[in-house]
């Protein structure tokens, strides 16, 4: 019998002891480890060596693992300056002539009324103009009825859009783009007009306009303009997209949603009576940087997309895997606009997570920007996994793809490998040693 066993005592230290017998206990302090003395060397308890045996609840083959069936994700960098309510933007203005506010449903009430007569709501989003290649703005039109004008060049015409001046009336003098409704005929348009007319006028879209709700679409990408009528508020179901390019249109600035003459000198009446609402306005992003923070890019089964969370404390997105399930290993491909300095990845048998739940703590300089990293940990019977940005600063979490590693019932029980993986030491490698 060793000398430390057969004095009762087990043996708990940083450094091997010496002189052991068969037999004898030592606790590894520095590596957490129980060991034993088989004769001729310390073995590890209750632990399998990865070297000398097959461990089939660990792969780094990305189509092991399975793609979620949803994602939520915490505040994404999408917010919008201009997001329905209406009075928040600077310099908000409306006129008289019949164009009202309705606080109660937050709305701008539109009135067919007199030609030469400004008649709309003025907006200031920025505060200074707006981006020059990518914004977005999106609104819905409520029409109610239609009033018509038999007379008159572009009568009774109403502007939903930016134009470059703050004044009230819109002239042939102004860098504008937008949405047109027009009488004389009843007509949807759609304007690009530098202020020197170059690439000026304005292109008839095919759906006549009607009493109708629609939702509308104006998008600047890169200086390719796309307009869109939709028919649903989620702009799923789209109408018509009439498409151009900014051109020499410079200076954007203001959002005017007004009835006016549109040539100059006619006094012309008529236009639309129903409101404009749900306004909303991103500067500096497109429709797809703006959708990337649904969450739905992280198993949309596209590395080429990326999610990413706003500039926040502890930002987060979780995954569904639709039931629950033995999971035992996430895949992540991290984006190169991710700061977030610390991951811990929770699983969860609903969305309340917690630190309870936490399985693996994750420094993220161990991961590789724009490549897939597979975290394996404790075996859990979970249904979402989570993750949590755990630094305590304030940073963006930015993450292409996730996907996740289950096992069968069956599969584990003919399983070999049995490691116990902490939850919180950062030291150890993505695989759990």
């Amino acid at each position: 019998m060793g000398l430390y066993a057969s004095s009762g005592v087990l043996l708990t230290q940083s450094t091997q002891p010496s002189n052991p017998g068969v037999g004898d206990l030592w606790y590894d302090t520095v590596n957490k480890l129980l060991k034993g003395f088989d004769g001729t060397e310390y073995v590890t308890l209750g632990k399998t060596n990865f070297s000398n045996a097959t461990i089939t609840s660990h792969s780094e083959t990305i189509g092991n693992y399975s793609q979620p069936s949803n994602a939520v994700v915490t505040t994404p960098d999408t917010s919008a300056i201009l997001d329905d309510d209406l009075t928040s933007s600077a310099n908000f203005t409306i006129s008289a002539d019949n164009w009202t506010y309705d606080a109660i449903n937050d709305e701008i009430d539109l009135a067919a009324g007199q030609g030469g007569v400004y008649r709309g709501a003025r907006f200031d989003p920025v505060g200074a103009n707006i981006s020059t290649s990518k914004w977005l703005l999106r609104f819905k039109i409520r029409v109610d009825s239609i009033t018509s004008y038999s007379s008159g060049n572009h009568a009774g015409a109403m502007f939903f859009g930016f134009t470059d001046k703050i004044t009230s009336v819109m002239t042939d003098l102004q860098d504008a783009v937008g949405i047109i409704f027009q009488t004389n005929p009843n007509t949807w348009r759609n304007l690009i007009k530098d202020n020197e007319q170059i690439n000026g006028g304005t292109t008839a879209f095919a759906h006549a306009p009607t009493i109708e709700t629609l939702y509308i679409e104006i998008e600047n990408n890169a200086g390719a303009l796309s307009m869109r009528m939709y028919s649903d508020v989620a702009r799923t179901v789209l109408i018509e997209e009439e498409t151009g390019s900014i051109g020499l249109v410079t200076g954007l600035r203001y959002l005017h949603f007004q009835g006016y003459s549109y040539t100059p000198f006619v006094s012309a009446s008529g236009g639309l009576n129903g409101a404009v609402d749900d306004v909303q306005f991103w500067n500096g992003i497109n429709k797809t940087e703006m959708l990337a923070g649904s969450g739905s890019e992280v198993f949309d089964d596209s590395t080429g997309t990326k999610w990413n969370s706003n500039v926040e404390t502890n930002p987060a997105v979780y995954i569904d895997l639709g039931s629950s399930k033995n999971i035992l290993g996430v895949a992540i491909h991290l984006h190169a606009d991710n700061t977030e300095t610390e991951f811990k990845i929770r699983c969860s048998a609903d969305t309340s997570f917690s630190d309870a739940e936490n399985v693996r703590t994750i420094t993220v300089s161990n991961l590789t920007a724009g490549a897939w990293k597979f975290i394996r940990f404790n075996l859990k019977y979970k249904r979402y996994l989570q993750i949590y940005g755990s630094s305590g600063s304030s940073l963006v979490m930015a993450i292409s793809e996730i996907k996740y590693l289950t096992m069968t019932d069956n599969d584990l029980k003919n399983d070999e490998g049995i490691l116990e993986i902490s939850s919180s030491d950062t030291s150890i490698g993505l695989d759990g040693v």
